[in-house]
């Protein structure tokens, strides 16, 4: 059974210039955007551990290394709410950040 989301992941890490980078410093709420824009079922959960957003299509779960097991103790990104008002203005973080969360 073909993946829809795996594969439009698996695209983004091939064709965007340091995808991964991005999309664990800075850019993991962004990524949830991007999938829910063709999957608008899509939901946003948070693990507060490391500071980042997975995304749930249909049960499963996902951010830019492809389909994922969610962290115990991630919750609901709307759970969270302090996370969730900021989380719109989460942007990319600049390519030299160490710091493997980027939601903090």
């Amino acid at each position: 059974m073909r993946d829809p989301v795996a594969i439009f992941v698996a695209e983004l890490r091939e064709y965007v210039p340091d995808a991964e980078l991005r999309f664990t410093n800075g850019a993991c709420f962004g990524l949830f955007r991007l999938i829910r824009a063709f999957r608008p079922d899509a939901r946003p959960w948070y693990d507060s551990r490391i500071g980042h957003v997975y995304t749930e299509v249909d049960g499963r779960f996902y951010d830019i290394a492809g389909r994922r097991r969610l962290p115990e103790g991630a919750m609901p990104l709307a759970e969270h709410k302090p996370r969730m008002a900021r989380a719109w203005r989460w942007k990319f973080a600049a390519a030299s950040r160490s710091s493997p969360g980027d939601a903090r």
